[in-house]
């Protein structure tokens, strides 16, 4: 763990870029998935997606890490 505050925002920095590739990987598979749903698959994923403290749900509930 860096214990300079410069090392630490560039350790931040540098998750900060590879959570948004890993986005971006994500994306591109939601995007393919989303082009094969129905209009009721994608009214659900637009919703589920849409609510406040969006990320990875289980049965309704989301996911603890």
């Amino acid at each position: 763990m860096p214990t300079t505050a410069p090392a630490r925002m560039e350790a931040m920095v540098q998750m900060m870029s590879v959570r948004r590739d890993a986005m971006k990987t994500t994306l591109a598979a939601a995007k393919s998935l989303y082009g094969v749903l129905s209009d009721e698959q994608k009214k659900t994923a637009d919703e589920l997606m849409a609510a406040p403290g969006m990320g990875m749900r289980v049965n309704g509930m989301e996911k603890q890490r």
